[in-house]
């Protein structure tokens, strides 16, 4: 459980979570639903590893990855791989001498690399319920993970909304849950998901 306010190791947490689901997705299941509507297992995964590939480029100031362009196959065919080759290039630029301290221009104002790393942080954590959801498999997220991007985020989840990547809003609409709600269901509630 993470238990960590470093942004890299909350990022690694989130990384190691999504593989485990990942590494249990089976073939057959790559054209099944997901919670995102619009979006099949393959399509999910596609997106993540893109992420990957989307972060490299934020950190660097020169983006060349579209990760909401979803369509196509799992680079080299192997997705636990391509999760692997991709998170080690991200984390090769955050664990740099000073790197998560240096400031950069994003796609959501400028930060420094540490504070960036909350994106895709919570782009895995959330994204691994969906594809936990879609394939079958225990949906239970990391509590502390989930703590730390729910109190972060939520208070930001209404003008995420607005926001569009890649011709996409990048957060759905907000789905009511309880105020006795778990707070994974309140965290997925804010981000569109019906728990």
């Amino acid at each position: 459980m993470a238990q960590s306010s470093d942004p890299i190791e909350l990022y690694e947490a989130a990384v190691q979570g999504f593989r485990q689901t990942l590494s249990g997705v089976k073939p057959d299941q790559m054209q099944g639903s997901t919670p995102c509507t619009e979006w099949t297992v393959q399509n999910l995964i596609v997106h993540n590893l893109k992420v990957f590939g989307f972060a490299e480029g934020v950190l660097q100031e020169n983006i060349t990855v579209n990760s909401m362009e979803v369509g196509g196959a799992i680079p080299g065919g192997d997705s636990v791989k391509a999760l692997d080759d991709g998170v080690a290039k991200v984390l090769e630029i955050l664990k740099a001498a000073g790197s998560a301290d240096t400031g950069i221009s994003t796609p959501f104002g400028d930060m420094t690399r540490g504070q960036f790393m909350i994106n895709p942080t919570w782009d895995l954590l959330v994204h691994r319920w969906d594809l936990a959801k879609a394939t079958g498999q225990n949906t239970e997220l990391d509590q502390g993970l989930v703590e730390y991007v729910y109190n972060m985020l939520s208070p930001m989840a209404d003008g995420m909304r607005e926001m569009e990547f890649g011709g996409q809003h990048i957060v759905g609409a907000r789905v009511a849950v309880p105020d006795s709600a778990s707070l994974q269901d309140k965290l997925l509630g804010a981000f569109g998901r019906q728990p």
